[in-house]
């Protein structure tokens, strides 16, 4: 017999499990639900291919907020220059944070300022590889720069946009790129590949390889007996031999002009010092010079004293006996 199941039990259950519940969803993330989010919107008027629902929208690099839907726009008049509008939600508690720390300022009124001072909306990759575009928030124009408003109603406030030039340049060279894949013979161009391969493989097989390494093994071993040589073997150590002999040469030559090369140094000085002592003797300021002058001078008065003298004995012989003679007065 089977026992029945106890009402309250179940529900007193479910009801435990419900607040749980609520718990986790609270606690891991799902409090985001109960921040206030607000909605703006910027219009593009180019390509905007992999901006997709969801997309990011980066402050600086830093995620604010997420793109919530993509509307295109046309204008009646110029059907080829539709805009595309962007409706994108940010937590305006978290941006503040990011622009300025004055909980008093209303989040509309910090993005306003901020466009003021040149803040714009530019389409960015997120990734090359797999064309993912965002959308970045900066300060791409300079301040007070004015901008033509493409949105009037009262439910957004409309974030002005910059030309995104490289967007359309990637995707035309993609494209290209594309064209030029698909304009390829790819079939033809594997088959030219295979015969490419067949031929190298033929002439692969035509080596002689069973030649080509017993010449490599007798090469091999004839470098081995030209090293293992005895005659090589001593000349290579006789070129040791002489090089040592040759830099031992070098260092007594250099030893020996070191020597020579002070010895003419020393000679040099002495020379210095005798032509120096020499100009010492013969300067006109020197001792030496006017003893010498005064010799010769005085040599000079005795040569003409003793020649008036001969003159004179040779005049009067007999005053070699008798004198001079005195002189009437």
């Amino acid at each position: 017999m089977s026992k029945k199941a106890n009402p309250l039990a179940i529900g007193m259950f479910v009801t435990g499990a419900a607040i749980l519940a609520l718990f986790a969803l609270v606690m891991f993330g799902a409090g985001r639900f109960f921040k206030e989010t607000n909605n703006y919107i910027c219009f593009f008027n180019e390509t905007i291919n992999g901006l997709d629902v969801g997309a990011s929208v980066k402050y600086r690099g830093v995620k604010i907020g997420k793109v919530e839907k993509i509307i295109i726009r046309e204008n009646p008049k110029e059907k080829k220059n539709a805009l595309i509008s962007v409706v994108f939600s940010v937590a305006s508690t978290d941006y503040e944070k990011m622009l300025v720390h004055n909980k008093f300022v209303t989040f509309d009124e910090i993005l306003e300022r901020a466009i003021q001072e040149g803040l714009r909306a530019k389409l960015s990759y997120q990734s090359f590889v797999t064309g993912m575009l965002y959308i970045e928030l900066d300060f791409f124009e300079e301040r007070n720069k004015g901008f033509t408003k493409n949105y009037e109603g009262p439910d957004y406030i409309e974030v002005p946009t910059v030309q995104s030039g490289n967007i359309a340049e990637f995707s035309k060279k993609m494209l290209d790129i594309a064209d030029s894949v698909s304009a390829m013979n790819l079939a033809e161009i594997g088959s030219n590949l295979n015969n490419a391969l067949v031929k190298v493989n033929q002439k692969l097989d035509e080596l002689d390889v069973k030649t080509l390494n017993d010449k490599t093994v007798q090469l091999l071993s004839s470098a081995d007996s030209l090293l293992n040589d005895d005659d090589l073997k001593q000349s290579l150590k006789n070129m040791n031999i002489a090089m040592e002999s040759v830099n031992t040469l070098m260092i007594d030559a250099r030893n020996n002009l070191n020597l020579l090369t002070a010895g003419g140094h020393k000679l040099i000085e002495e020379t210095q010092t005798l032509v120096t002592n020499a100009n010492t003797f013969i300067s006109p300021q020197s001792p030496f010079r006017y003893e010498l002058s005064s010799l010769v001078v005085n040599a000079r008065n005795t040569a003409n004293t003793l020649r008036e003298l001969l003159e004179y004995i040779e005049r009067n012989p007999n005053s070699i006996i008798t004198g001079k003679a005195k002189q009437n007065k």
